[in-house]
């Protein structure tokens, strides 16, 4: 997540100036309102140890764009690359353009690179591209970055079998060796924690991360695809129930059926629960999933919109009562959009239900304006997303590579159904 959107001030600019930017409506409606230059342009390939690979840089900044970084970071990580992967892949599998193959291919080259000994994976590269292996967000641990490129790994590798079946053997032992870890570290017992009231499920990352478990079982679904190993389904039941325990509210009282994201505390990014679950039901029929990941879509989501979203929130419950303790409306990121694109687009297709494919339209226009600082905030002339509104409606101009590859693979999803991406484009148009 890119945490300079609190601290780069400087780079905040207000709405008044947003206005005036890239306010070009010359597509025609049938075009496709997906541009990857922007992304293209954070692509960078580089050689390490005599092999080709290729990095996504992390930060853009306004008004150039070059490319920047952040000195206790480094200039990429595996968080940003295992995504940009996972779009360029699927733009192929939309396009047909095989030029986004060998993308995708020197993308992985980087993820197994990046691969520790103990199976998890390192984050960030410095400068000169050696491993940043002390930065406290960087090490090979059980963490947001090895789910996000056990996530890419396990999403690409069927396709890469068709293409180029030795670099298709190596991620499957890259997947495998991290699968083994997993498995391993975390043992089908349940123990609980108790915070501000709640029973916490600390058998989830981080004791108690639904977030970063819903990314887990993503690798886990995909890895169970290919291998129908017992004890990786036993894992994905496991975590999925401690998902469920994380939900909180119901259809009449707040926060209407939210998943929290850890501990007492929700955030708009990376909030895949309900997603998560849904792919999770069509393999394990377990109706629950269904039914938990509905009442979050039919309700928070409802709640969501209404009040313009929001950026997070933090919960107590004395006795039987739950009380809000902190709530944000801002920053508001793409992170924050995406994972409710993809939840309703995944509930039509469980369900066929177009509802949520509409309802996954009208989140969708977040991104072109109906949102609470009625700015533009992903532009299809130059494929560049802001990098978030402030709680003040001021906007930062800044284009990393988070909010880039998270809009597009929102629009790119929504583009794919005909419910949604005609909502999508009427609200383009009307801007």
């Amino acid at each position: 997540m890119d945490f300079r959107f609190w601290i780069k001030e400087f780079a905040i600019i207000s709405l008044i100036f947003v206005f005036g930017c890239e306010t070009n409506r010359s597509l025609e409606s049938s075009e496709s309102l997906l541009n990857p230059a922007h992304l293209d342009h954070l692509y960078e390939q580089i050689e390490i140890e005599g092999k080709t690979m290729a990095i996504i840089h992390i930060y853009s900044d306004h008004p150039d764009y070059k490319w920047a970084w952040e000195k206790h970071e480094g200039i990429a990580c595996v968080d940003d690359v295992a995504r940009a992967a996972i779009f360029y892949h699927n733009y192929f599998l939309y396009t047909g353009d095989k030029s986004y193959i060998s993308k995708v291919k020197e993308l992985i080259e980087f993820l197994l690179y990046m691969q520790a000994e103990n199976g998890y994976f390192y984050n960030f590269v410095l400068e000169d591209n050696s491993i940043n292996k002390t930065y406290k967000r960087s090490i090979p641990i059980d963490n947001w970055w090895t789910w996000r490129a056990l996530w890419a790994l396990s999403e690409i590798y069927p396709t890469i079998l068709s293409y180029d079946k030795s670099l298709a053997e190596q991620i499957w032992e890259s997947i495998s060796k991290t699968m083994e870890r997993v498995v391993g570290d975390y043992p089908l017992t349940k123990n609980y924690r108790m915070v501000e009231g709640f029973e916490i499920p600390a058998w989830l990352p981080s004791q108690g991360g639904s977030d970063q478990g819903a990314t887990l079982v993503l690798g886990l679904l995909n890895y169970y695809q290919y291998d129908k190993d017992q004890k990786v389904y036993d894992l994905i039941e496991h975590l999925c129930d401690g998902i469920i325990m994380m939900q909180a509210g119901d259809s009449l009282n707040f926060p209407f059926g939210a998943f929290l994201s850890w501990e007492n505390n929700w955030h708009a990014w990376g909030s895949v629960q309900a997603y998560v679950l849904l792919k999770a039901y069509q393999v394990t029929k377990k109706d629950k999933y269904l039914s938990c990941s509905q009442l979050e879509l039919q309700h928070f989501y409802h709640f969501l919109i209404k009040e313009n979203y929001a950026c997070e929130f933090r919960l107590k419950k004395p006795i039987d009562q739950i009380i809000i303790t902190d709530y944000k409306q801002a920053p508001q990121i793409a992170y924050g959009v995406r994972p409710m694109i993809y939840a309703c687009l995944e509930a039509y297709k469980v369900t066929g239900d177009s509802s949520y494919a509409k309802q996954a339209g009208n989140i969708s226009s977040w991104f072109f304006g109906d949102n609470f600082a009625n700015a533009q905030m992903y532009h299809p002339e130059s494929g560049r997303c802001y990098d978030g509104i402030n709680a003040d409606g001021s906007i930062n101009l800044n284009s990393g590579a988070e909010s880039t590859i998270e809009a597009l693979l929102a629009l790119l999803a929504i583009e794919q159904n005909p419910f949604s991406r005609e909502i999508l484009l009427k609200e383009y148009f009307k801007n």
